[in-house]
């Protein structure tokens, strides 16, 4: 079986991109740090600062060849960072930048919701992006949103798509090139991805949803109410318990009821929201936390981001991602006031409004 890695450290997401258009997708491939269950174990070999310095010194693959695709996927709830703007200030070179909040299907009034599969097509063909390319998510430090761009990339059926564990950080500390641009620049940029893909593209081509990979409010309530799977809140304790008050106005504070509580910290090394724990360490977590494996689990959260965490999590202790969907719409859409779906209160009072 061919083989998906879904963690990659930065010395080895630079082997990779050292590898260029020499880059072939095997299930014997050597860059694998953490991996689902059909995947092989990782290279020992590390590239030197001189070579991670010198990867952009590559030589660019042929139009209809695989490449290496950076994605910058950082997104900030905070208004004061500017994802785009960290961007133009630093990157991996040739990153292209991904916006949650643009790649997503906007007629639905919840925030960043899974796009239309044309508007997917159509993001992809901006960014210079084919299935066949092998793509690198990262973000910058503190943001949340790398699960969530890896998670979409799978959800439209992407073979070749990884974290970089750590993210820019990481990659900066490894001694990693960086890239630095303005507006316009990333405007001929993108226009120049955009047109190299498009010779590239192979007509049989199609991006497609995986509607497994998501849940709706009825799959959740559904579960809520025969127990056939669990719901997984990844959202802080006191969110999830109703004390404290939801970042965006107008939900109702709770939790929907019978669904377990595990924040996506529990997923990552101390407070760096961009490198996961070992998956020995995340199998444990999620024992105590109540999930039983083997069971369908779907995670939720305030709107379908931090989720994600728990489906990386999950997939990295084998799960495959039709087991463990994503509640797209999450308390965003739960939390509603009398909306007709049930919320467990702090007081322990399920409001059914």
């Amino acid at each position: 079986m061919a083989s998906n890695p879904i963690l990659l450290s930065a010395p080895q997401a630079a082997q990779v991109r050292a590898q260029g258009a020499h880059y072939t997708h095997t299930a014997d491939t050597s860059i694998t740090l953490a991996t689902s269950s059909n995947c092989s174990t990782p290279s020992p070999a590390f590239p030197s600062l001189d070579q991670l310095n010198n990867i952009m010194a590559q030589s660019a693959a042929g139009p209809s060849s695989p490449k290496i695709v950076f994605v910058d996927g950082s997104y900030h709830m905070n208004k004061a960072r500017h994802a785009s703007e960290e961007y133009l200030a630093e990157h991996i070179p040739g990153a292209r930048f991904f916006d949650i909040d643009r790649v997503c299907d906007s007629t639905i009034p919840l925030p960043h919701m899974v796009p239309t599969e044309p508007r997917w097509r159509e993001e992809m063909a901006a960014l210079g992006i084919r299935e066949q390319d092998h793509v690198v998510v990262y973000t910058h430090a503190g943001a949340m949103s790398g699960p969530r761009v890896w998670y979409l990339f799978n959800a439209f059926g992407h073979k070749k798509i990884s974290l970089l564990n750590g993210g820019l950080p990481a990659w900066k500390q490894a001694g990693g090139a960086l890239a630095v641009m303005t507006a316009e620049d990333a405007s001929h940029a993108q226009a120049a991805h955009a047109a190299q893909a498009q010779l590239g593209t192979r007509p049989a081509e199609t991006w497609q949803l995986k509607r497994q990979f998501v849940a709706d409010k009825n799959d959740v309530r559904r579960a809520m109410e025969t127990g056939g799977a669990q719901i997984l809140d990844a959202r802080a304790s006191a969110r999830f318990n109703g004390t404290a008050p939801e970042p965006r106005e107008g939900l109702v504070s709770g939790c929907i009821p019978g669904s377990l509580n595990l924040p996506y910290t529990a997923f990552v090394v101390g407070d760096d929201t961009t490198a996961f724990r070992s998956k020995a360490e995340i199998r444990d977590t999620l024992k105590e936390a109540g999930v039983v494996f083997g069971s369908t689990v779907i995670s939720s959260c305030g709107s379908g981001v931090t989720a994600c965490y728990a489906a990386v999590g999950l997939s990295l202790i084998g799960r495959p991602l039709s087991d463990i969907p994503v509640y797209d719409g999450s308390w965003s859409e739960w939390g509603v006031p009398q909306n007709g779906l049930p919320k467990l209160t702090k007081d322990g009072v399920i409001d059914e409004s």
